[in-house]
């Protein structure tokens, strides 16, 4: 017993850190080797393939200047590796969430505020609002921005920790050059809140309220790199050159932004618990063995979440923390923290005016940082609503719903990569030889948003049966936002032929 709770008391990080990294490894690690590619992953790759750098650069320059250097790392790791691209996200994320608790909660004095930690980012790992976790080229932004914001968070750390001055200012100074490589995709302007909210928790600890006095100009460093960087890259390069985020076409005014922003913060806090798991369950039209792979999955990274909260309880009664109870100025600090996150992702979506629908995967990329508002907003509700022993059994069934969407979405993204290579095989080598005007007529089972490996549009069958009008594949990219112009596709075909 002696030695059960010495081992209880010295591995807190490690309990946690464990607990996580075997969730991460059943919700998305068993199924990435079936996994294929998807979206816009196709037309980085052929732009990689054929320019490298260059290329990239040349797509991006227009509004975000800084995410070719994200592109480019992310190319040079993985190339062309299909396995590997879905393994280096899961690691990605796995480092992100890491980083966030060894930094900040393990050092938080109060237990209370550790729980509510811990639980968001348990509840953030599967949050089912984000859906798109099997497009892992095209939105690779999202989970390197996660890591690379975790580790601005640490350098933080070190700087407010340190006595020695030049740590101190080059800590902050790198933390703060960090921003522009992740802020780039706008709805990532979320993640400031948060940062806020944990500088604020940290100097509060060490200083107790004269410390917001002490420390002003904290608040203010941050969150002026933040809308300089942005203005430039929305306010000066869109505006002037034009890029990914196009002149809007829709009457912008501050009662449709909030009421848009309204409508979404309902749908990523309360229908994506309903409307997402159905879509999976029902409409996917799953295979026997998908679902049950999905049902097993789901219920060991929940006995698996279970275990490691309930390590995580024990823990805590032998650690130094304070176990102060919770003041309410703390829980509404906590709500609005998580308020301001969901809202501050939200308004570049909501300015831009792109509608979000749960039956259109690609666009629940919008919800990503609004899901860590989220998780933050259910984890303190259930803290100070649910009684102690009743906790863990509240977010085992928040893990059970969100790991069952996730297998179930990446049975689906799994199903549909078979169907490509399927596709593929089946007009190439049992259907050659079609003349240029062969009337086509082709029915799938599948919406045509949901990968864009669009293996039977007219566009593709030429490309199989008459390649030599895709010569110049560099004009070719030219026409990547017109109906037939879709590069993915030249590149799908040679990956196709490669795996078969």
């Amino acid at each position: 017993m002696v030695l059960y709770r010495i081992l209880l008391k010295k591995s807190g990080i490690s309990i946690t850190i464990g607990s996580l990294v075997l969730l991460f490894l059943l919700v998305y690690g068993i199924q990435a080797p079936q996994l294929g590619f998807y979206w816009d992953g196709w037309m980085l790759l052929r732009r990689w393939e054929i320019g490298g750098f260059e290329q990239l650069q040349d797509y991006f320059t227009g509004d975000r200047p800084l995410l070719p250097f994200s592109y480019f790392l992310n190319h040079t790791i993985n190339d062309n590796c299909r396995v590997c691209w879905h393994i280096y996200t899961v690691i990605i994320q796995i480092m992100a969430v890491g980083f966030i608790y060894i930094s900040f909660i393990s050092r938080m004095y109060n237990k209370s505020v550790r729980s509510i930690a811990l639980y968001t980012i348990l509840i953030f790992s599967v949050y089912p609002a984000y859906l798109m976790h099997p497009t892992v080229i095209a939105l690779e932004v999202l989970s390197v921005g996660f890591l690379l914001f975790s580790i601005s968070l640490s350098l933080m750390l070190i700087s407010e920790s340190s006595t020695r001055r030049w740590l101190h200012q080059g800590g902050w100074l790198l933390s703060g050059l960090l921003i522009p490589f992740y802020i780039g995709y706008e709805q990532q302007l979320g993640y400031e809140p948060l940062r806020l909210a944990l500088l604020g928790w940290w100097i509060f600890q060490q200083d107790g309220w004269k410390g917001y006095v002490k420390r002003w100009y904290r608040w203010l460093f941050f969150p002026l790199i933040t809308v300089g960087y942005l203005y430039f890259q929305i306010g000066i390069l869109a505006a002037g050159q034009g890029g990914h985020n196009d002149p809007l076409t829709h009457d912008l005014h501050l009662g449709g932004i909030v009421t848009y922003i309204l409508q979404q913060t309902w749908q990523v806090l309360f229908a994506s618990w309903v409307t997402p798991i159905r879509i999976a369950l029902v409409d996917m039209q799953q295979t026997t063995d998908q679902l049950i792979l999905s049902v097993i999955l789901s219920i060991l990274a929940t006995i698996v979440v279970a275990v490691g909260i309930r390590l995580f309880e024990r823990h805590q009664a032998y650690s130094s923390a304070v176990d102060h109870e919770l003041q309410p100025i703390v829980v509404v600090s906590l709500i609005g923290v998580g308020i301001a996150i969901i809202f501050s992702s939200l308004l570049p979506v909501a300015v831009f005016g792109e509608e979000i629908r749960f039956e259109w995967f690609h666009t629940t990329r919008h919800f990503w940082t609004s899901s860590i508002g989220a998780s933050l907003i259910w984890a303190t509700l259930i803290y100070i609503g649910v009684r102690p022993f009743g906790r863990l059994y509240v977010v085992a069934v928040l893990i059970l719903i969100g790991s069952l969407t996730q297998t179930s979405v990446a049975n689906h993204f799994i199903t549909q990569w078979e169907t490509s290579r399927l596709g593929f095989w089946q007009i190439t080598w049992r259907s050659r030889g079609w003349d240029e005007g062969t009337f086509v007529i082709v029915t799938t089972n599948y919406p045509r948003q949901l990968s864009q490996n669009r293996v039977y549009d007219h566009d593709t069958l030429k490309l199989i049966y008459h390649p030599e009008q895709y010569d110049d594949l560099n004009y070719y990219l030219d026409e990547i936002h017109t109906i037939e112009g879709d590069p993915g596709n030249a590149y799908w075909l040679d990956q196709i032929r490669k795996s078969a």
